[in-house]
């Protein structure tokens, strides 16, 4: 052990010797070069910017000789009325051209100028607007057109334009070739972002300014652009300090000068601040250095001493720690070995994973050929079927049961099926998701194989209660055709989702010999829902639902899309029955819309039993109305005609009804017959008469309440009255 330490302490000399020796020689080094690298990464930066404004000058040049050939640029400059056809062509032209220019975005406009109008790499437009969308001035543009009449043989002139936020960068190119047909001259505006170009780190809180010849363009900042032209003019700044940078490589042929201004106090104290803070730096690596290698010297062997007291399991001492350790490891890798042939074991075998990636259809055809051949696939000489076994109802049984019982679910299944299939010619089962099964299997007669599926399934039912049914994918003769049974089975398995119909096997022809039939219900089962919703009764609403509407009934998508329309027709019937609108649903509700957003058939229940609900209410809120007002109308036409030999048939004209109709109204709305009503109201007014008026004469009275004779009074008054009509002068009535 000490001998270690011995050699510890010296690896710590060594680099503690090494910490000061380096942390020294880059403090003197960056104290020394800190300015050069300073204003050499400025000249970088700069360079980088003028190699970008470069690149945008030659493209603009090139322009001119792309354009000259295309026969849809040169039909635009000629043209005397307008071809739209023509500048939409040259506006795609123009969007091709646009990526081959230079490596930074651009925009490409052509304008014959004289009409105002311009066509772009993006539409067709006023030239006009085009430029002030950029922020170019009708001056700018004017004074360009100025210097392209006074210097015929200058053809690129420079635009540098704001619209807030951007800034951008427009070359305005003069094409001097001569278009005989018109002797229009055609101008091409390249528009580059000023921010792309100058590709700057804003952090660097330095301005650059641009200058072509003597004059500066463009800067950065108002203050930049007055200073950079005072510079020009042999006016040196004060306060500032201003590197100049001019490319002498450039292609573009222009006398292009750019500028880096900063303030000379930020330009010094930027230099020494980070020549004394590396200085800081060096010397706290170095004090912290030997603070740690310290400890770590004191306490370097301790890890060591932990490591062998963790493997070591026995008290024997251990003379040589090193060939100890040396002999642990090496069991540890022979361990680690064996474990990875167990991982190994238990990963998916490559023949699974061929199988697998074959149903997917994810092989190439070299990859099929060559596992078809490797694994014997190919000397197969049966048909292949593929079956999408679905749980019915996955997510309610995972939520009832545990990650581990679900588990043992499916291992269970799994086991079924494998002993259901094991001795066939071919078979293969394994899960691609978690709520299905899938099985490759060998079929010799389909309507066999659809009998043992069945059976499998009901076995599965009784043995383990989990309800399961399956698609059965189209019959392929060939292995390498998997594929296409999978996505056959895949396909009739979500249509069966949305039928949710409780049909326990099932194929691709089955389903749709299943779709050519309409859906349809009876006429009986419709009036019965008519009749319930007239009711009001939700539990007979929703059994006359469920009677039309069967939860056990098959539906294919198109007897689907079907049934919402038949859904409709009777719900705006019933609603027409009712003398009722569409507008007790909300407004701007439509029946057909809302039943058709339903995805299934349960939803599609659902809805419909919401609709007939409001129906029904609002259709017995409208009863209750239309009952008040129908009795008051008996009432009052009795009242008003007592007097009068009265009957029933007089009463039906009245109301404009037949005699049998408004007697069974009368009944169900007054609670007795006409008649007996009748001879009740006029007892009642010849009492009142005979109390207010008792010399009255029978005779006369009988009269005014519409008896044909005394006798008839009388009888009314034995029926209703202990006491006849004759006495009722003497009596308390």
């Amino acid at each position: 052990m000490n001998y270690y330490k011995k050699i510890f302490k010296i690896n710590v000399l060594i680099c503690l010797i090494y910490t000061l020796v380096f942390s020294s020689i880059i403090a003197f080094s960056y104290y020394t070069f800190s300015k050069n690298i300073y204003e050499r990464n400025v000249a970088t930066t700069i360079s980088r910017t003028s190699q970008n404004i470069d690149d945008a000058i030659v493209a603009s040049k090139d322009v001119p000789i792309i354009l000259a050939s295309n026969i849809n640029v040169e039909g635009y400059v000629n043209e005397t009325v307008p071809d739209y056809n023509n500048r939409t062509q040259t506006s795609a032209f123009l969007s091709r051209t646009v990526g081959s220019l230079s490596s930074y975005s651009c925009n490409i406009a052509i304008t014959k100028y004289s009409d105002d109008h311009a066509v772009t790499n993006r539409s067709t437009t006023q030239f006009s607007y085009y430029y002030k969308t950029l922020g170019i001035t009708n001056s700018q543009i004017e004074e360009a057109m100025n210097e392209f009449d006074r210097t015929p043989t200058y053809n690129t002139e420079y635009i540098f334009s704001s619209t807030g936020a951007n800034q951008y960068l427009t070359l305005m190119v003069k094409d001097n070739k001569q278009y005989a047909e018109t002797g229009a001259t055609l101008y091409i505006l390249l528009t580059y972002d000023i921010k792309t170009l100058l590709d700057i780190d804003n952090s660097t809180n330095m301005d650059v300014a641009i200058a072509i010849g003597n004059k500066c363009v463009y800067a950065t900042t108002p203050e930049a652009k007055k200073m950079t032209a005072d510079y020009i003019d042999n006016i040196i700044p004060s306060g500032s300090k201003i590197l100049t940078f001019t490319p002498n490589n450039t292609q573009a042929q222009e006398s292009i000068s750019y500028y880096y201004i900063v303030s000379k106090s930020s330009y010094y104290s930027d230099v020494l601040l980070k020549t004394i803070i590396t200085l800081f730096v060096s010397v706290f690596i170095l004090i912290t250095g030997i603070f740690f290698m310290y400890k770590i010297t004191k306490r370097i062997y301790q890890p060591v001493d932990k490591l062998i007291s963790a493997i070591n399991n026995s008290d024997k001492e251990i003379t040589n720690e090193f060939d100890y350790l040396s002999d642990t490891i090496f069991s540890l890798m022979e361990e680690n070995q064996r474990s990875s042939y167990t991982i190994e074991k238990f990963k998916i075998p490559v023949k699974d994973k061929f199988i697998i990636d074959l149903t997917l259809g994810v092989l190439s055809d070299d990859d099929i050929k060559l596992g078809t051949v490797t694994y014997g696939f190919n000397k197969l000489s049966c048909d292949f079927s593929v079956t999408v076994f679905d749980y019915l109802n996955y997510n309610a049984l995972s939520q009832s049961m545990t990650r581990r019982g679900m588990l043992t679910i499916k291992s269970s299944i799994s086991h079924i099926i494998d002993n259901e299939f094991k001795n066939d010619d071919f078979y293969k089962c394994f899960e691609l998701s978690a709520d299905n099964h899938i099985v490759i299997a060998s079929v010799k007669d389909i309507d066999d194989f659809k009998l043992r599926i069945k059976r499998l399934i009901l076995s599965i039912d009784a043995s383990l209660g989990i309800e399961l049914y399956a698609s059965i994918g189209k019959v392929v003769s060939d292995f390498n055709e998997i594929s296409e049974s999978y996505y056959d089975a895949y396909a009739l398995s979500k249509k069966r989702e949305l039928s949710q119909a409780n049909i326990l096997v099932e194929t691709t022809d089955d389903f749709n010999e299943h779709e050519k039939e309409f859906f349809s219900y009876s006429f009986d089962d419709e009036q019965h829902l008519v009749q319930s919703v007239n009711s009001g009764d939700y539990k007979k609403i929703q059994y006359a639902l469920n009677a039309l509407i069967p939860s056990d009934c098959y539906i294919s998508p198109t007897q689907y899309s079907h049934l919402i329309t038949l859904l409709s027709t009777t719900i705006s019937r019933i609603m027409y029955n009712a003398n009722l609108s569409s507008d007790i649903f909300g407004e701007g509700v439509s029946v057909y819309l809302e039943l058709k957003c339903c995805d299934n058939i349960n939803s599609l229940k659902t809805k419909c039993l919401e609709f007939l609900m409001i129906i029904a209410n609002e259709f017995q809120t409208q009863l209750c109305g239309t009952d008040f007002k129908r009795s008051k109308l008996l009432i009052d036409f009795i009242n008003d005609n007592y007097q009068s030999n009265i009957s029933l048939m007089d009463l039906a004209e009245f109301m404009n009804m037949s005699s049998s109709h408004v007697s069974r109204i009368f009944k169900q709305q007054i609670g007795s017959n006409f008649k007996e009503y009748l001879m009740l109201f006029r007892y009642l007014k010849a009492k009142e008469l005979l109390q207010s008026n008792p010399m009255m004469k029978i005779k006369d009275v009988s009269a005014a309440v519409g008896c044909t004779n005394p006798k008839m009074l009388t009888r009314l008054f034995k029926k209703y009255s202990e006491y006849s009509g004759y006495d009722g002068r003497e009596i308390p009535l």
